[in-house]
């Protein structure tokens, strides 16, 4: 997302409150980077990320990973099943148990290492804000905007 007022970049790595960041930001002037097909990142701009500890990360991404593909709408009748689902992607719950324990940690974009989120912006400088009780405060302080942080999830 990007706020050409204030020349801010947020990048969004998936389970660090992004929707309540994404929320927070709409409702600041932000705008979706990829409705905007002109959009030239320039060196003005000031590129911030919300990371979260990777201990905590894991899990809730591993939550989210089974919520949908293993949850009620990815049942094989849901007309939406075979679009959604990769193949490689079905693992039973045992085999999800089984790689735990064997340390074979499953990687899709919910449980993705968090630098991954983040390669198109190598070689530039990126403010990173820390996921916590003091987000909204932080986000304040960056990006000189008063903004009200909703708690989703």
């Amino acid at each position: 997302m990007v706020n050409d007022n204030i020349n801010a970049v947020f990048m969004h790595i998936d389970k660090c409150a992004s929707r309540s960041v994404t929320a927070a930001l709409k409702s600041a002037g932000f705008r979706m980077i990829s409705d905007d097909p002109n959009f030239v990142l320039s060196d003005e701009h000031k590129i911030f990320a919300v990371v979260r500890d990777p201990v905590s990360r894991w899990p809730a991404g591993l939550n989210e990973y089974m919520y949908r593909y293993l949850g009620p709408e990815c049942e094989e009748d849901n007309p939406m099943y075979g679009q959604t689902v990769p193949k490689e992607m079905l693992l039973s719950l045992d085999e999800i148990e089984q790689q735990v324990k064997d340390h074979k940690l499953i990687f899709e974009e919910h449980t993705a290492p968090q630098h991954l989120f983040l390669t198109l912006c190598e070689g530039r400088p990126i403010q990173y804000l820390r996921m916590d009780e003091r987000l909204e405060e932080k986000l304040k302080n960056l990006l000189g905007v008063d903004i009200k942080l909703p708690h989703y999830n």
